[in-house]
Protein backbone atom coordinates (compact mmCIF):
# COMPACT_ATOMS: atom_id res chain seq x y z
CA UNK A 1 0.00 0.00 0.00
CA UNK A 2 1.04 3.61 -1.04
CA UNK A 3 0.23 5.15 2.10
CA UNK A 4 1.60 8.21 1.50
CA UNK A 5 -0.88 8.48 -1.93
CA UNK A 6 -3.39 6.19 0.00
CA UNK A 7 -2.93 3.94 -3.44
CA UNK A 8 -3.88 -0.01 -3.19
CA UNK A 9 -1.13 -2.32 -3.90
CA UNK A 10 -3.03 -4.34 -6.47
CA UNK A 11 -6.22 -3.06 -8.81
CA UNK A 12 -8.30 -5.27 -10.47
CA UNK A 13 -11.79 -3.45 -10.68
CA UNK A 14 -15.31 -5.00 -10.77
CA UNK A 15 -17.21 -4.47 -13.59
CA UNK A 16 -20.78 -5.19 -12.29
CA UNK A 17 -22.19 -5.63 -9.02
CA UNK A 18 -21.75 -2.12 -7.67
CA UNK A 19 -23.22 1.44 -8.66
CA UNK A 20 -21.59 4.24 -10.33
CA UNK A 21 -21.39 7.31 -7.88
CA UNK A 22 -22.58 7.64 -4.38
CA UNK A 23 -26.83 8.97 -5.08
CA UNK A 24 -25.28 12.32 -3.84
CA UNK A 25 -24.37 10.65 -0.34
CA UNK A 26 -20.64 11.71 1.22
CA UNK A 27 -18.96 9.05 2.83
CA UNK A 28 -19.17 9.07 6.63
CA UNK A 29 -17.81 5.57 8.10
CA UNK A 30 -16.06 2.48 7.26
CA UNK A 31 -17.37 -0.88 7.39
CA UNK A 32 -15.46 -4.41 8.01
CA UNK A 33 -16.27 -7.35 7.34
CA UNK A 34 -14.12 -11.08 7.05
CA UNK A 35 -14.24 -13.46 4.38
CA UNK A 36 -16.39 -16.28 6.53
CA UNK A 37 -13.70 -18.48 7.18
CA UNK A 38 -12.02 -18.68 4.06
CA UNK A 39 -8.51 -17.12 3.54
CA UNK A 40 -9.38 -14.95 0.05
CA UNK A 41 -7.05 -12.87 -2.14
CA UNK A 42 -8.02 -10.02 -3.89
CA UNK A 43 -8.41 -12.29 -7.02
CA UNK A 44 -10.71 -14.96 -5.44
CA UNK A 45 -12.87 -12.00 -4.31
CA UNK A 46 -12.73 -10.49 -7.71
CA UNK A 47 -14.28 -13.61 -9.18
CA UNK A 48 -16.85 -14.40 -6.60
CA UNK A 49 -18.16 -11.02 -7.19
CA UNK A 50 -18.84 -10.89 -10.43
CA UNK A 51 -21.26 -14.15 -10.24
CA UNK A 52 -22.58 -12.93 -6.95
CA UNK A 53 -24.35 -9.89 -6.01
CA UNK A 54 -21.92 -8.51 -3.11
CA UNK A 55 -19.05 -5.97 -3.35
CA UNK A 56 -16.51 -4.00 -1.25
CA UNK A 57 -14.12 -1.51 -1.76
CA UNK A 58 -10.72 -3.25 -0.69
CA UNK A 59 -9.95 -6.86 0.21
CA UNK A 60 -6.79 -7.46 2.56
CA UNK A 61 -5.27 -10.59 2.03
CA UNK A 62 -3.23 -12.64 4.88
CA UNK A 63 -0.32 -11.88 3.86
CA UNK A 64 -1.34 -8.26 4.02
CA UNK A 65 -1.46 -6.96 0.32
CA UNK A 66 -4.21 -4.57 -0.21
CA UNK A 67 -6.35 -4.73 -3.37
CA UNK A 68 -9.26 -2.62 -4.67
CA UNK A 69 -11.84 -3.71 -6.25
CA UNK A 70 -14.45 -1.15 -6.66
CA UNK A 71 -13.36 2.69 -7.00
CA UNK A 72 -14.17 5.24 -3.52
CA UNK A 73 -16.63 7.53 -5.65
CA UNK A 74 -18.70 4.44 -6.39
CA UNK A 75 -21.43 2.69 -4.43
CA UNK A 76 -20.15 -1.17 -3.37
CA UNK A 77 -22.88 -3.37 -1.91
CA UNK A 78 -21.04 -4.59 1.19
CA UNK A 79 -23.54 -3.34 4.22
CA UNK A 80 -26.65 -5.01 3.22
CA UNK A 81 -28.40 -1.60 3.30
CA UNK A 82 -28.46 0.90 0.08
CA UNK A 83 -28.42 3.93 2.68
CA UNK A 84 -25.47 2.39 4.29
CA UNK A 85 -23.58 1.45 1.08
CA UNK A 86 -23.79 4.81 -0.41
CA UNK A 87 -22.39 6.40 3.06
CA UNK A 88 -19.47 3.92 3.12
CA UNK A 89 -16.22 2.35 2.18
CA UNK A 90 -16.63 -1.75 2.73
CA UNK A 91 -13.27 -3.68 3.73
CA UNK A 92 -13.28 -7.31 3.53
CA UNK A 93 -10.43 -9.27 5.23
CA UNK A 94 -9.25 -12.73 4.64
CA UNK A 95 -9.94 -15.22 7.45
CA UNK A 96 -7.26 -18.04 7.38
CA UNK A 97 -9.20 -18.96 10.40
CA UNK A 98 -11.48 -22.33 10.52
Amino acid sequence: MDWNNCVADKTRLLTKHYNAGRSGATIQYIVLHHNAGVNLTVDDCWNIWQNRQASAHYQVQSDGLIGQLVNDWDTAWHAGDWNANCRSIGIEHANNNT
